[in-house]
């Protein structure tokens, strides 16, 4: 039978919890709620993880083990059964009317091997903390070199895109060059004749456009990618249904410089945990939105701009619009009736 506890103020910076990963801490105050009122409670992975964490995706032995290993909870058993007891419950838990026990205590543990299966039991729990503490911490590292391998200053590879224009700035120069060291020598000074349009040239023409588009095609999925590249390198998931917004992000005029810099917001706001990839997406689309209309509601504008802000709100209100093109701004200057003025 769940039941109601209190959480200190204390709680939130004693020294073994801001130890813990911020899941443990929300599972350790779950516990409490499904403890009898010794602060006992039966150890099912199972269990434990449809009543605390039922839509997460925690693994309980490690948070379990965590805990032990800060000495937050005791594991024993009884009779074959395992139990978690928390410790300092009776210290922390102010209880009016204590119930009788629902499950063993720790004082009715087995005696037989009970020394023995402690402390193998505290050392596997303190390996499993330490290897997962190990695991997300060289997780983050490569993450954060990733990030700022991308973002730094120093030299690295160009997208295909920067360097397709810079072959072609390269060779624009080399053109200019020739060009200089040809000056003087014999020129041909005869006007140049304007030659009627045949369907052959007309063709021409159509092929080179055609020509021109399928390079900005190119290269615009070549940014596509590096910018791609960049979010599977930051460890995002669900990349594939994020494409289409990728997308029209990059036709947008988003750079792989701004998912860079969305990546790193993203990595800060979820503390070092996995994000999908239409989160990083709707970073940037928020940023370039706030760089192309600026705010003006609520008096963070200019006047003219806020006042003219919120006349539209109101017509739109009126009027059941929710388009913006139906509403044609014109500001007027105020009329002031001066008949009463002496």
């Amino acid at each position: 039978m769940a039941r109601i506890r209190t959480i200190k103020p204390d709680f939130w910076s004693d020294e073994k919890i801001v130890e813990l990963e911020p899941l443990a801490r929300l599972f350790f105050i779950g516990s409490w709620n499904f403890a009898d009122d010794r602060g006992n409670l039966p150890y099912s992975c199972a269990k434990l993880k449809m009543q605390i964490l039922p839509a997460d995706l925690a693994d309980v032995a490690l948070i379990v083990g965590s805990l032990i290993a800060q000495g937050l909870l005791t594991e024993y058993s009884v009779k074959g059964h395992r139990y978690l007891h928390i410790n300092g419950f009776a210290k922390h838990q102010r209880i009016n009317r204590p119930s009788s026990p629902d499950y063993p205590t720790p004082e009715e543990a087995d005696k037989t091997a009970a020394l023995t299966e402690r402390s193998n039991k505290l050392s596997e729990h303190q390996e499993i903390g330490r290897a997962s503490s190990s695991k997300r911490m060289q997780e983050r590292a490569d993450k954060s070199a990733a990030l700022t391998e991308h973002s730094g200053t120093g030299a690295r590879p160009l997208p295909p895109a920067a360097q397709a224009f810079d072959e072609g700035e390269k060779g624009a120069a080399l053109t200019e060059h020739s060009l200089a060291e040809r000056k003087g020598k014999e020129v041909n000074l005869k006007p140049k004749t304007l030659k009627p349009k045949t369907p052959l040239s007309d063709r021409r023409q159509q092929d080179t456009s055609r020509a021109r588009v399928s390079d900005a095609v190119s290269s615009s999925s070549s940014e596509i990618d590096a910018i791609e590249g960049v979010l599977r390198q930051a460890g995002v998931t669900h990349l594939a249904d994020a494409h289409a917004a990728i997308e029209q992000a990059a036709h947008a005029g988003a750079t792989q410089q701004a998912f860079v810099d969305a990546c790193a917001t993203a990595m800060t706001q979820k503390c070092g945990k996995s994000f999908p990839a239409a989160y990083v997406v709707g970073i940037v689309a928020n940023r370039m939105t706030e760089r192309r209309e600026p705010r003006v509601a609520n008096g963070h504008g200019p006047a003219g701009l806020d006042s003219i802000a919120k006349d539209r709100k109101r017509v739109n209100a009126l009027t059941r619009s929710s388009r913006q093109g139906e509403v044609i701004d014109i500001p007027m200057k105020e009329i002031r009736d001066d008949t009463k003025r002496p």
